[in-house]
This record gives structure tokens, C-alpha cells and sequence, in this order.
């Protein structure tokens, strides 16, 4: 993701980086609801990333969330994905205010 500049293609890898997380935590009711809200969320980081400029951003929260589970560390993990969902509400809030 950190190297695609098109915004459609980074859209998806969005997606997929979502689910992909989603099926790791091996918890089937979260990935069941990712799949489907997909169409919403595709739809929401769009949005979110043509109006706020957001994908870089979202690369460096990626990468730290990765890096968290890479290293084994949950709560580093937890706290990455805490940290990058806050900065997508703040960014959706900035869209209504």
C-alpha cells in the first residue's frame, strides 16, 4: 500500500488489509462483519482519502499495526489499531464540521 499512488487501487489493498487482519484474529463473527460492511467501508476510506488526504497517514498506522503483530506484541498491536481507528473518526468528524 505505502507505494500505490492511485487512490482506487489503494482503496482495495485498504480493504484487504482490513479483512486480512480480521481473519488473523481468527475471530469469525468480526470477519463475517467485515465482509459484510465491506462495500460501506470501501466506500468510507474513499471518501475519507480524497477529501483529507489521508492515505499517507494510513500507511504509517498500517505499518505500526503490522509491526505490533509481527512482533508478537498484542497490546502494541491493540493500541496501533486503537490509534489509527480515532485518527479515521477525527477525520470522518472533520468531514461534518
Amino acid at each position: 500500500m505505502a507505494v500505490e499512488s492511485n487512490q482506487t487501487d489503494w482503496v482495495a489493498l485498504d480493504g484487504q488489509f482490513h479483512l486480512t487482519i480480521a481473519r488473523a484474529s481468527g475471530n469469525r463473527v468480526f470477519q463475517e462483519a467485515l465482509v459484510d460492511i465491506g462495500n460501506s467501508l470501501t466506500a468510507q476510506s474513499a471518501t475519507l482519502n480524497l477529501a483529507t488526504g489521508r492515505m499517507r497517514r494510513s500507511n504509517g498506522e498500517h505499518a505500526r499495526i503490522v509491526e505490533a503483530i509481527s512482533s508478537g506484541d498484542r497490546h502494541a498491536a491493540e493500541q496501533a489499531m486503537a490509534d489509527h481507528l480515532d485518527a479515521v473518526r477525527e477525520a470522518a468528524r472533520s468531514l461534518t464540521h
